[in-house]
């Protein structure tokens, strides 16, 4: 928490109001990282439902094969567990997008702070030189380190 406000004060100082881009940057994006991450939770549910659903069709199969053995029983057996694989395929995508996205988003918050505030002092006739910018990332990526 004193990080976080000695980095917001140092922010507050230099850049004036735009200060205030890195804490509404730091909020959105962390609100988006929890409703992604509860998007997530469905998915890995349902994933784990699909492969219950692949090890009783693969069961069935087996002792169905046992007692009855035509080519249309293999036929409809492995079209059953092809159809439960893909399903249990896509959906693992899906979690591992998400979870991905989920994951990945506090590294993109410094760079979110740093182009709001870079481009609206260029928009108000401030310049910037390479030291500032460097300056303005390191401090932004501070702001961060210890929520990550």
């Amino acid at each position: 928490m004193i990080i976080l406000v000695a980095g917001l004060s140092i922010l507050a100082y230099y850049y004036g109001i735009y200060f205030l881009f890195a804490p509404f940057w730091i909020a959105v994006l962390i609100l988006l990282n929890s409703i992604l991450s509860n998007m997530t939770k469905p998915y890995l549910v349902r994933k784990s439902k699909l492969t219950d659903s692949i090890g009783v069709a693969a069961t069935e199969m087996v002792k169905g094969m046992k007692n009855i053995k035509f080519n249309t029983w293999e036929k409809v057996s492995f079209e059953k567990i092809i159809s439960l694989r893909k399903k249990e395929a896509f959906l693992t995508s899906i979690y591992y997008i998400l979870t991905y996205v989920s994951i990945n988003i506090g590294t993109i918050i410094p760079s979110f702070i740093v182009g709001s505030i870079y481009i609206t002092r260029l928009r108000n006739d401030f310049t910037f030189d390479t030291a500032e910018v460097f300056f303005l990332i390191s401090l932004s990526s501070m702001l961060l380190w210890p929520s990550v």
